[in-house]
């Protein structure tokens, strides 16, 4: 295994809890690191999403590096509570801090002690460039503002506590929030980005403007459901203060949100209402007019291990495609049953993509499907040359509804130019010069 990535699949943990600490209203991630650390962040995110994104550094130079001086965080928190006004700040290490061994908990502390009068939640998220990925950030951050919270018992049982995964987009959480609502149930998503990087705010803000409002108390809900296995220590978290869990590995394919939907019918007493019977039709209508276009194809993967479980579900075992290769950031216990799944980056990738027809993967795709003229369905994190992917929907009936047409309709258009009659139309000489 080489020490090194060509074209990188992996983020960093800090990107990862950055973007679940996004998820919070009225709430600023603060880097406590070099000012590069952040800039590089903001930019890869503001690319994806199209959107302002909130987010200050403590800016820790040479000297203050090599002295271990806490007063530069102190001064830094000051600051940033002064200028934005925040009620909650995501306090997320880098490289740096955690190499010199800073502890948080004990900072915050000191902060508080010099400034008593100040009110807002600092929530200490120790993570680091070097050590985990973007998904495991984002579930340690999770952990650490779940770890704060005290539930509360209520008469009103409809609150479902939905623990988000990195890879999910607005549009899931949008989808989601749509399903468990037509049972009469009230969706909470911890953390809600849709809200705060969805796109419809109008005017300039230095905080999240939307997402879930971050309660150190909560009404107990009726559950709490984790989609994805990297949601499963946070669940484990709620477990441990009382709340009953149900984690859901994936909501793309068929049976995956069959499942999902026959939970939400026993937790609701509601059968599922005459919209999603629809699309749950359509979608069985559509595996069965485009199974003709995958026979013989092979799809290459290379996407956080969350997405690559529920893609590899979807395609392999209920459409039936190949999957030629797969590689991930790191390879969990429910993936290493698949025989093509590799720990890498695109580089990795490449090796083992022989005889491919599609790529799926992240933007910097882009440099192998040019290379070897294979067409690209962008998906993961980051996607820069595309307007609207975060509103784009991958879960439910209606998501992989979504994802098998875009699929489909590339190989349907694949064979056409490849056909006699294509041709024909086309002339020869047009087709020959073309790299199918």
């Amino acid at each position: 295994m080489k020490s090194y990535q060509i074209n990188p699949l992996k983020k960093s943990a800090v990107l990862g809890a950055t973007l679940a600490t996004l998820g919070f209203k009225n709430t600023i991630p603060v880097h406590h690191g070099s000012q590069g650390c952040t800039a590089f962040i903001k930019n890869i995110m503001t690319q994806h999403f199209r959107e302002i994104i909130p987010m200050q550094t403590t800016a820790i130079y040479n000297i203050a590096l090599v002295l271990g001086d806490y007063n530069e965080l102190v001064k830094g928190l000051s600051n940033v509570i002064e200028k934005n006004r925040p009620e909650v700040i995501g306090l997320i290490t880098t490289g740096i801090p955690q190499v010199r061994g800073d502890d948080l908990t004990y900072m915050v502390k000191e902060f508080y002690r010099k400034y008593p009068t100040i009110k807002t939640e600092i929530i200490p998220i120790a993570v680091s460039d070097f050590n985990g990925d973007a998904e495991t950030g984002f579930s340690d951050a999770i952990c650490a503002f779940m770890d704060r919270i005290d539930f509360y018992k209520s008469s009103d049982d409809k609150d479902l506590l939905i623990l988000t995964n990195f890879s999910m987009t607005c549009g899931d959480i949008d989808e989601i929030r749509y399903i468990v609502e037509s049972f009469g149930l009230n969706p909470v998503f911890f953390p809600d980005i849709s809200e705060s990087l969805g796109g419809s705010f109008n005017h300039y803000y230095k905080i999240t403007p939307g997402g879930l409002e971050y309660k150190t108390r909560l009404k107990k809900p009726l559950f709490a459901i984790g989609i994805g296995k990297s949601t499963e220590k946070g669940l484990n978290l709620l477990k441990d203060k009382g709340v009953e869990i149900k984690l859901f590995p994936s909501l793309l394919g068929l049976k995956e949100t069959d499942d999902f939907i026959d939970f939400l019918s026993k937790c609701s007493n509601k059968t599922p209402p005459k919209s999603i019977i629809k699309i749950r039709g359509q979608l069985i209508d559509t595996m069965l007019d485009s199974h003709f276009y995958f026979n013989n194809k092979k799809i290459a993967l290379a996407v956080e291990p969350d997405l690559a479980k529920g893609l590899y579900g979807f395609l392999y075992e209920e459409l039936g495609i190949e999957i030629s290769a797969l590689t991930t950031t790191y390879i969990r216990d429910d993936l290493k049953e698949i025989d093509v799944v590799k720990s890498g980056d695109l580089f990795e990738l490449e090796q083992y993509m022989k005889n491919t027809d599609l790529l799926m993967t992240n933007s910097n795709g882009t440099l192998l499907s040019d290379k070897y003229c294979i067409p690209l369905v962008r998906i993961g994190f980051p996607v820069k040359d595309e307007i609207g992917y975060p509103l784009k929907v991958f879960s439910g009936y209606k998501g992989s509804l979504r994802l098998l047409t875009e699929i489909a309709n590339i190989f349907l258009h694949h064979e056409e130019e490849k056909s006699y009659q294509y041709k024909k139309f086309k002339g020869v000489k047009y087709y020959e010069n073309r790299v199918l």
